[in-house]
């Protein structure tokens, strides 16, 4: 490698190095106060750069909360797909997803809760449609997992995007609810309740076939008197 290339890969770590101090200090400033009410200057600061700094990297506020955003998904997505390569039974798959959400939700609240707050979801067109993107990706692998579970329900002609909007919307809920407010809170609990309340005798015909058994069963104890 000549000079100029080691100068050249030198400057981009320094560089990436730079944007991920910017980055660690935003998230560590938004577990203190909101995203809003925060300063260029005070991220700045934290990440030990000149406020000019921030703006270099990430042209502004709304800029930095994009890469917040994208930041976010990255892990999300690399969950994603872990989960895919353990998981070939879709109802495994979509129980492991949700699990992996609501923890992900828990363990980066301080960011997380942009995602799911009118912060980023009404940002500049920017942030929007980049958010858009993201969503859509996300619960694209929701969706498929919901379609592979009607395909094998047929009495079910619920939409997905029905399943799906009622899944996020009970999850973004309990979040919201909980996360960061001193409330006690059992998350396992509450996704084993959503899941009974969404999916059972809906797309789980387990109940259904239990009911059936017991039918046949007193079918065949009211065939055997009669033959006796």
């Amino acid at each position: 490698m000549s000079s100029a290339q080691s100068e050249k890969r030198s400057q981009s770590q320094r560089r990436e190095a730079t944007r991920t101090a910017i980055l660690q200090a935003c998230k560590e400033i938004m577990a203190e106060e909101d995203f809003v009410n925060s300063k260029t200057g005070t991220i700045a600061k934290r990440a030990g750069v000149a406020e000019g700094t921030v703006f270099l990297h990430f042209e502004n506020k709304q800029g930095l909360l994009r890469a917040l955003v994208d930041d976010f998904f990255v892990t999300m997505h690399g969950n994603i797909a872990e989960i895919h390569q353990a998981h070939s039974c879709p109802k495994q798959r979509l129980k492991a997803m949700a699990q992996d959400y609501i923890e992900q939700l828990e363990a980066q609240w301080p960011l997380a809760r942009l995602v799911v707050s009118t912060h980023a979801r009404y940002g500049d067109e920017l942030t929007q449609q980049s958010l858009r993107r993201h969503n859509r990706r996300y619960t694209q692998f929701f969706i498929d997992a919901l379609d592979e579970i009607k395909q094998q329900e047929v009495d079910c002609d619920i939409p997905s995007q029905v399943f799906r909007d009622a899944l996020f919307g009970g999850i973004e809920h309990f979040a919201i609810a909980n996360f960061n407010t001193g409330k006690n809170h059992d998350s396992q609990q509450f996704l084993d309740q959503l899941w009974q309340l969404l999916f059972r005798g809906i797309l789980s015909r387990e109940s259904k076939a239990a009911e059936q058994n017991n039918i046949e069963q007193k079918l065949d104890q009211i065939i055997k008197k009669l033959d006796a």
